[in-house]
C-alpha cells in the first residue's frame, strides 16, 4: 500500500496526483523462467486464459524487444482477475515473465539496489 501512495504522490501529471484509478500493478508478481521456451509457454497460458474469459490482459510490454535504459528485459502483463463468486470485484495485477539470467544480473551483480 505504501508503494501505491508513493506512486500517486509523485505522479508527473499534477492533476492526477493521489488518484488511484490508473494503477495497474497493485499486486506485482514475477515468474522466473529457465529459458525462452518456458517463458513463451507461460505467456501462452495467460493468453489462453484470456481467450477463455478467465482473465483480462489490460496491458502488455515486451521489454525483450525494447529493454529499459538500464538493460532490463522481460515481458510485463497487466492482468485483471475476477474475484470468485463476485461479479463486481476484481484484482488488478502486474505479472513479469523473466528469464532466469536476468535475475542473475539483478541479484548477483547488484543491479536494482
Amino acid at each position: 500500500l505504501l508503494r501505491m501512495v508513493e506512486k500517486a504522490a509523485f505522479e508527473a501529471e499534477e492533476d492526477r496526483r493521489f488518484l488511484f484509478d490508473r494503477m495497474r500493478d497493485v499486486s506485482r508478481n514475477s515468474l522466473v523462467c529457465s529459458d525462452m521456451g518456458v517463458l513463451a509457454r507461460v505467456l501462452d497460458v495467460f493468453l489462453a486464459r484470456a481467450a477463455d474469459d478467465q482473465l483480462v490482459v489490460s496491458g502488455f510490454k515486451n521489454r525483450f524487444v525494447t529493454p529499459t535504459d538500464g538493460g532490463w528485459a522481460d515481458i510485463v502483463l497487466n492482468v485483471v482477475l475476477p474475484v470468485p463468486g463476485n461479479d463486481t470485484r476484481y484484482h488488478v495485477c502486474e505479472v513479469q515473465l523473466i528469464h532466469h539470467k536476468m535475475m542473475v544480473v539483478r541479484k548477483e551483480l547488484g543491479a536494482h539496489e
